[in-house]
């Protein structure tokens, strides 16, 4: 695998995605997780970009919030060909702290983007080479790498990145909204740093006093006279009487502890004022950008200390008790009762890395809860063993732990192929698509090794998302015990997030007759053989985060190898005499291992 860099004269492209309504500005090459492995110098560090096998050239016209119409070349050959792009918006700073104040935003550098001549005039976590968005974008490139290069076809295609500043910047606050809703800062600053949608409001409804719409009893030279008061008789649909008497106005004030009512010349004359109800949709997005965090996880992360044991374990009570918080985060919400929706913030301006990706077709999620076309156990073999074989991959080749695997980061792209051929384990398997190749997505959250360099997300960082879930360099606390990445981790946390699409109740756990399920609900088991996220009256054993932490230290028992190793896979093994010459064998035991310096890189 050829690594190095390129220098496209992106002059063109810049322009482009500028005037194509996408709201990106002063784009830039530089990502400062370049300097690991480049020399750059003054000259050169602005405009250098990855070897990615096809490159985005231009852009046509934007077709929605995060897809354009691009212009594509090979890097090789030269050939041009117009496809759909897929743009993720991977912010630089925290999105959720950026709302609550947790930033100073009276410092003028805080939103700068960084430079290699000036690295100091950018905030740290936009100059530190572990931000998840850099750690995000380069394994994308890496597994592109393996597509073209090794065939690997469930690699994700990767047409380039750049650091920019994104102008309406969507995030999704529903699951943080009682939190944001604590904070002066958040409601002093909305319409000024940034605007909230409807539905924010009609969420929090009587959930909060403060900052509650004033009651304005307003004056108008109209006497109330006594004729014009309906009769209870006469009313025969509530929606036909008019709103009398009072107008509800939004006012700009601070801390409002109650609705204050304001009467205005109060003598008997009142305004009749009809107020029509809006009608408030919820909007869908499919970008990740759109998350609080750097990864859409189903599971609300904290950086709480749960008090677990010296040797890294929680005790035997299994309470799930949390002994600390940590102001920089948020360990859940009341509001998951109306999972679905969907309350957007757009943020006036904000750092992120603008991330060119292939269009996928949709996620397995939605694929798991189409009720109208509910998954074979045959369809479940197939996933299972795609998701076995990239994992394996990706383990063998870059010692990778993605750490946030759920159903809506694994998405599928449709092909017309019948079926897949792998070598593994020195073993040929035979798979079939029932026309769908399955990808991993969104590595904001990873840890893996390339060139004798780790990556490991900043989300790791003692102020990150997901601290404490592991305890080693370069967020290593030296009074605690050692807690690396865990091969076993990523399957059980998929596994975790299917288990209630297929398990009503942990006491019908025994009902489920499905060889291949039965080996999804074993990936969330712990060494002792125990569910790791429900205990047997059904409560939850680890609740929030610490579901997380305990995954790392308590379960050992789903290595993607080991599980292919499973009697129920014999099944698709075949002869190599059987798979003819024209086939593509993706033969992963000779990809080679980049985690070292010892690969030919020419």
């Amino acid at each position: 695998m050829e690594f190095t860099y390129k220098k496209h004269d992106n002059e063109k492209l810049f322009a482009s995605l500028e005037k194509n309504e996408l709201g990106l500005r002063d784009l830039q090459n530089y990502v400062p997780l370049y300097n690991t492995f480049f020399a750059l110098t003054d000259v050169n560090w602005n405009s250098i970009n990855l070897n990615n096998a096809i490159y985005l050239h231009d852009i046509k016209n934007k077709e929605s919030e995060n897809i354009a119409n691009g212009i594509l070349k090979d890097i090789n050959e030269g050939n041009k060909t117009k496809k759909p792009v897929f743009f993720k918006y991977s912010p630089l700073l925290d999105p959720l702290k950026y709302l609550v104040g947790k930033y100073d935003i009276t410092n003028p550098t805080l939103l700068n983007l960084p430079s290699f001549i000036n690295p100091d005039l950018c905030h740290e976590k936009i100059r530190d080479v572990n931000n998840a968005a850099y750690v995000d974008s380069f394994f994308s490139y890496l597994t592109s790498k393996l597509l073209h290069d090794h065939k690997f076809i469930h690699g994700i295609d990767f047409y380039g990145s750049f650091l920019s500043i994104k102008e309406q910047y969507p995030v999704n606050i529903y699951d943080d909204i009682e939190y944001i809703n604590d904070f002066d800062f958040f409601h002093k600053n909305k319409d000024v740093l940034f605007t909230v949608d409807e539905a924010y409001n009609t969420l929090i409804g009587n959930d909060t006093r403060n900052y509650k719409k004033k009651i304005n009893v307003s004056n108008n030279d109209e006497k109330l006279q006594l004729s014009d008061v309906l009769q209870l008789s006469d009313i025969t649909d509530l929606e036909d009487m008019q709103m009398s008497f009072v107008k509800v106005d939004i006012l700009e004030t601070g801390n409002i502890i109650e609705p204050d009512i304001i009467y205005e010349n109060v003598d008997a004359t009142m305004k009749k004022e009809h107020t029509e109800e809006k009608k408030i949709t919820s909007r869908s997005t499919s970008s990740s950008s759109c998350s609080s965090r750097s990864s859409n996880s189903s599971i609300t992360l904290s950086t709480n200390d749960d008090g677990t044991n010296d040797d890294g374990t929680n005790d035997e009570s299994d309470d799930g008790s949390d002994d600390g918080t940590n102001e920089d985060s948020y360990n859940g919400s009341d509001y998951s009762s109306l999972d679905g929706e969907d309350v957007i913030v757009k943020i006036n301006e904000f750092p992120v890395q603008t991330i060119a990706l292939e269009c996928c077709e949709d996620t397995l999620n939605s694929l798991i809860e189409d009720e109208d076309h509910p998954l074979r156990d045959e369809e479940w073999d197939s996933i299972v063993l795609q998701i076995l074989m990239s994992l394996i991959t990706y383990q063998n080749t870059f010692g990778l732990t993605h750490n946030d695997l759920h159903t809506n980061n694994i998405m599928y792209t449709n092909t017309e192929k019948q079926f897949l051929y792998y070598k593994v384990d020195n073993t040929y398997y035979k798979v079939p698509t029932f026309g769908k190749l399955f990808k991993i997505i969104d590595f904001g959250r990873a840890i893996y090794m390339f060139k004798d360099q780790l990556m490991c997300s900043d989300s790791f960082h003692p102020k990150g998302d997901a601290a404490t879930q592991y305890n080693f360099p370069p967020y290593f606390n030296p009074k605690k015990p050692i807690v690396e990445p865990n091969y076993s981790f990523d399957l059980c946390r998929l596994g975790c997030s299917i288990y209630d699409c297929i398990v009503d109740d942990i006491s019908e756990e025994s009902a489920v007759t499905s060889p291949i399920l039965k080996i999804i609900i074993d990936w969330c088991k712990d060494d002792k053989g125990r569910n790791i996220m429900y205990k047997k009256n059904g409560d939850e054993r680890y609740p929030d985060f610490k579901l997380y932490k305990m995954i790392t230290r308590k379960v050992h028992r789903c290595v993607p190898i080991n599980v292919l190793r499973n009697p129920y896979f014999e099944k698709f093994k075949i002869t190599k005499k059987k798979i003819t010459k024209e086939k593509l064998i993706m033969n992963i035991d000779e990809i080679p291992c980049y985690k070292n310096n010892l690969y030919n890189t020419n």
